[in-house]
């Protein structure tokens, strides 16, 4: 890279879809050292995916709308640059991973862009092995995508984008399907991409935790402007300006907050990481006092949903649920944890109705499943997807909203 070359240069970056009114970026600045990780926030709809789709060359070439400002990636100009070339120097990872896949086979999904780039045999192999188990998908090499989990399907987009090496490596929410060790395994990873290989890396995130740990500058967005840009410990600085651009703090952040009212508690500045938390915890055990909640009474009550000794395997032979019994009543609120892959998704959709168990038994408000089709359920349960364009198929929200009712018989 030529001395005095800026990895990442944007300079005043206004744009505005060709079917939008107002401008989704608005005088958008900010620049980024060859090896540094940028973390960007802010709330849904305030630009970020926008932004990287500046930064990758979608916009302007793939998307129609009016651009003003410049975005230089080591050197080149996006707007002038072949898009070609710019796939070469930069890898996006978005949010969606369906979105990415063209390919039957895991394995061979983390190959096609190497192929593409004329990589030679023995080298892809070892690219693709390396990225695999670096995501811990290279035992799942040869299943297809239908069969992941939705945090499964994002480590494969991840092991794409690692396994072509780009200069700069961009990454929509890329841990939003992923478990809490699966999010710390990917900023390993980052991290070790940082270290091995000088990765330059933008990372768009709504859980701060991880992110922060690793990050060397932050950039907050909102309604499209930049409300604070600058390192780290700068930004989280001022709590204030953070909390009212949408950006949420770090569990530990927060706990730190409530407990001292002020943002400055441990060695001046706020905790982030859970070890940190832990440190606050035990500092402020002696002001803390803990409301028991009251139990709910169940006292002749039935459960709402009901499953017995439920399993569950798919048509490929995995068990994904094995023998769960459980009970949830009336006015409660039960929280499902668990790694992905653990059959957390499996089981909501069991008690929806929308699969019927291989063995044992779910009753739905007393009912055996068995019994019910999907249609009957539907009326009485509701189920919101882990992807939401998987249950989206209206022309627009009014008419998205009023469908489910409309099907109903209710009057207009």
């Amino acid at each position: 890279m030529a001395a005095g070359m800026k990895a990442v240069e944007v300079r005043g970056l206004w744009w505005r879809y060709a079917s939008g009114r107002g401008w989704a970026l608005r005088d958008v600045s900010f620049e980024l050292e060859e090896g540094e990780m940028l973390g960007v926030l802010g709330p849904s709809g305030a630009g970020k995916t926008t932004l990287c789709l500046s930064l990758a060359g979608v916009i302007p070439h793939g998307i129609r709308g009016v651009m003003r400002g410049r975005v230089r990636v080591f050197g080149r100009d996006t707007s002038r640059a072949m898009i070609s070339d710019l796939a070469r120097l930069v890898g996006v990872v978005f949010q969606d991973p369906d979105t990415q896949f063209v390919t039957m086979r895991v394995l061979d999904e983390v190959a096609f862009p190497l192929e593409n780039m004329g990589v030679e045999r023995g080298e892809m192999l070892r690219r693709c092995e390396e990225a695999l188990r670096a995501t811990g998908m290279w035992e799942l090499r040869h299943r297809y995508p239908f069969e992941l989990s939705g945090g499964q399907k994002q480590r494969v987009a991840i092991a794409a984008m690692l396994a072509r090496r780009p200069k700069l490596l961009i990454l929509d929410e890329p841990t939003s399907d992923l478990d809490p060790v699966g999010r710390r395994e990917v900023f390993e990873v980052l991290a070790r991409l940082r270290e091995e290989h000088r990765v330059t890396l933008i990372v768009v995130e709504h859980r701060t935790e991880e992110l922060l740990k690793y990050a060397d500058k932050l950039l907050v967005l909102r309604g499209g402007e930049v409300v604070a840009y600058g390192r780290v410990e700068e930004v989280l600085a001022d709590v204030e300006r953070l909390k009212s651009a949408g950006v949420r703090l770090p569990a530990a952040a927060e706990l730190a907050l409530r407990v001292f009212k002020r943002p400055a508690v441990l060695d001046g500045r706020l905790p982030v990481t859970l070890e940190e938390g832990v440190r606050v915890l035990q500092a402020a055990r002696s002001r803390m006092r803990v409301r028991r909640r009251e139990e709910r009474t169940r006292a002749g009550a039935k459960p709402v949903i009901k499953l017995v000794d439920a399993w569950y395997v798919y048509p490929d032979g995995t068990a994904a649920l094995r023998g769960v019994s459980l009970e949830v009543y009336r006015g409660e609120l039960l929280a499902v944890i668990g790694r992905n892959g653990s059959g957390k998704t499996t089981m909501a959709k069991l008690m929806v109705g929308l699969y019927k168990p291989t063995k044992g038994r779910v009753e739905i408000l007393g009912e055996d499943s068995r019994g019910l089709k999907a249609s009957d359920v539907a009326l009485r349960v509701g189920y919101v997807y882990q992807n939401p364009d998987h249950q989206l198929f209206c022309e627009t929200v009014y008419e998205e909203v009023a469908y489910a009712l409309f099907n109903a018989g209710l009057p207009r």
